[in-house]
């Protein structure tokens, strides 16, 4: 996990990665599109494709980070036992 000081840089860097990955890839897309020997049919099929790799990796990513409290939060065995008399 990100320490609390860092976390507003680490969601600032990964918005700007993603609005940049989102104007190249439009930009890209449209150019493409421009051409005049361009099918479409065949863009979009590229297109969806590029989607699904991003996609596959997150996936694969999220199975593997652990959910849940961190690590500093969560109940001892001496909490989970309760309260001592």
């Amino acid at each position: 996990m990100v320490p609390d000081e860092f976390r507003g840089r680490v969601i600032s860097t990964d918005i700007g990665l993603a609005t940049l990955a989102i104007s190249v890839s439009t930009a890209l897309y449209g150019w493409l599109a421009d051409l005049p020997e361009a099918d479409l049919r065949y863009l979009v099929r590229w297109l969806a494709a590029s989607l699904l790799l991003p996609t596959a990796v997150w996936l694969v990513a999220a199975k593997r980070w652990p959910v849940g409290a961190r690590a500093d939060e969560r109940p001892t065995t001496a909490d989970a036992a309760g309260p001592t008399v």
